[in-house]
């Protein structure tokens, strides 16, 4: 019995740390911008904003709360201090590599949230 629980232990402490690295804020004090996934594959996860809630939205903000429920959810995952670098192919898509941030696609799944950091322009995305 003692053996189970500690493998049992030892499988939780593993899959633990990818959720347990960001945490839960209000959506409040950021500027909210409704995006539809496009292809969501963490290699390249693809997001649309062409959406009629963004019309008017703060593209100066110092952050973003992105979301993809029908209305801004009460908490979103803290991705504030992470380097959230993207890809800008055109006006409307964002392309990001989520290969080594997990925890983006667990806050996702969890809250239809995240708040990110308004990063500068980064070139556009080669074709």
């Amino acid at each position: 019995m003692r053996r189970l629980l500690i493998t049992v232990f030892v499988l939780m402490s593993a899959s633990a740390p990818a959720l347990a690295q960001f945490g839960v804020i209000s959506p409040a004090s950021h500027e909210p911008v409704k995006f539809s996934i496009q292809d969501d594959d963490p290699a390249h996860f693809t997001i649309n904003l062409k959406k009629i809630a963004n019309l008017g939205v703060n593209q100066d903000a110092k952050t973003y709360a992105l979301y993809n429920t029908a209305t801004v959810p009460d908490r979103c995952g803290n991705f504030l201090k992470s380097s959230m670098d993207y890809q800008k192919p055109d006006k409307y898509h964002r392309i990001f590599d989520l290969r080594k941030k997990p925890e983006v696609l667990a806050a996702l799944n969890q809250y239809g949230c995240v708040i990110i950091p308004n990063k500068p322009r980064l070139p556009p995305a080669k074709s």
